[in-house]
């Protein structure tokens, strides 16, 4: 099955699944509605010494009213079950990532090993859809900035492939999700990435002199920067990892970070939300 079908299905059992959940929900509405009336009612009775309806009557209604809600108890939180039990392993994402890596690689000549680890860790399929196309950048922006040549790769004690991981766990707090993309390549440049950055006009010459580096390392999130001389048909200027940002912190309502080491490496660590607040609201 392509990946567009695959995605126009998630999409459509999903519509059908907030479709079936909002009409609980308005019929759970309509429940707590009629109770707060029917207690209002009761008031109104004992201050009008039982006007117009029977105690009988009015003990049997307010029963009726107390099953009511007892059974409906569970559909308070038949969002958050359903979310729950609708979500499906990383595995289906890495698994795209995981053969876009190599198969890229093979194009450019580039050695790589992909290890995945953490694969079955469970996220919001809807999640993993909105994730695809900006990972798949990350992926692109590695290849084309971040490999040594296999020779300068030997001559610092590396394997001879790049080394590709892709990582995911679940947070201990706050049923997050944790992704990382990491690599043992050259690393960032962090004097490279602030003169970059002064030079087109991404920040202030003051602020790049006095980032620190983890500062510094945020820059190329920041739109329109790129550390490529020239546009390439992989990651040309301007299109950066502001994609990655935007996606994972504006939509999603996560959070986006890179750690390097020169001469280590990249991890790309994004943090994200396990099911999407439509789901649990």
């Amino acid at each position: 099955v392509s990946g567009g079908v695959e995605e126009a299905k998630i999409k459509a059992a999903f519509a059908d699944l907030e479709g079936a959940l909002s009409n609980i929900q308005e019929l759970y509405d309509k429940v707590i509605l009629g109770t707060e009336r029917t207690a209002e009612g009761s008031g109104s009775f004992h201050a009008a010494g039982g006007a117009g309806l029977s105690r009988d009557r009015m003990d049997s209604a307010l029963e009726l009213v107390s099953l009511v809600q007892k059974a409906l108890v569970p559909a308070s939180s038949l969002r958050g079950l359903l979310a729950w039990r609708a979500l499906v392993p990383v595995k289906s994402l890495f698994d795209r990532l995981d053969s876009f890596a190599v198969s890229l690689a093979q194009e450019l000549r580039v050695p790589i090993r992909v290890r995945q680890v953490g694969a079955d860790t469970l996220i919001d399929p809807r999640t993993l859809v909105q994730l695809h196309d900006a990972l798949i950048h990350a992926i692109r922006n590695t290849l084309d900035h971040g490999v040594e040549s296999s020779t300068a790769r030997s001559q610092l004690g590396k394997t001879p492939e790049l080394q590709l991981v892709l990582r995911a766990k679940g947070e201990a707090t706050g049923g997050g999700v944790l992704l990382e993309i990491s690599d043992d390549g050259p690393g960032l440049d962090l004097d490279r990435i602030r003169s970059l950055a002064v030079d087109r006009h991404v920040v202030s010459s003051q602020a790049a002199e006095q980032s620190t580096p983890e500062q510094a390392m945020q820059y190329v999130f920041l739109p329109g920067f790129s550390t490529k001389d020239e546009v390439t048909g992989l990651s040309g200027r301007g299109v950066g990892l502001d994609v990655v940002k935007e996606v994972i912190e504006r939509e999603l309502g996560g959070a986006a970070r890179l750690e390097s080491e020169k001469g280590k490496g990249v991890r790309l660590l994004l943090s994200i939300p396990a099911r999407r607040k439509a789901l649990v609201a």
